[in-house]
């Protein structure tokens, strides 16, 4: 999913159902002037809508551990830290977040 305006791509949201049941958030991202107006928002329900539309029970997204404004914009649609992976995002642990 992305957001464009007559200055290019301004936020998108890229995500893949890894299995029948199993949907996975891998960027969200939206540019810094256009933050808290609502986009991150709006792609992140659009993207939950449709997992749910084509059977994901389980979605889950990485996010760093010290990242805390990502960490509570999630919450908000109820993915909760439920694991910290071995693989790092640029050599940190991340936490896993996962919603059913």
């Amino acid at each position: 999913m992305v957001v464009e305006n007559q200055n290019g791509i301004r936020a998108f949201l890229l995500g893949v159902m890894t299995s029948s049941v199993h949907s996975r958030v891998l960027m969200l991202t939206v540019a810094p002037e256009l933050r808290r107006k609502g986009i991150g928002t709006m792609l992140m329900e659009r993207y939950l809508e449709e997992s749910r539309r084509k059977g994901a029970r389980v979605i889950t997204l990485e996010v760093r551990k010290g990242n805390y404004a990502a960490m509570e914009f999630y919450r908000r649609f109820n993915l909760e830290p439920v694991a910290i992976t071995a693989s790092g995002l640029q050599g940190e642990q991340p936490l896993v977040h996962r919603v059913m």
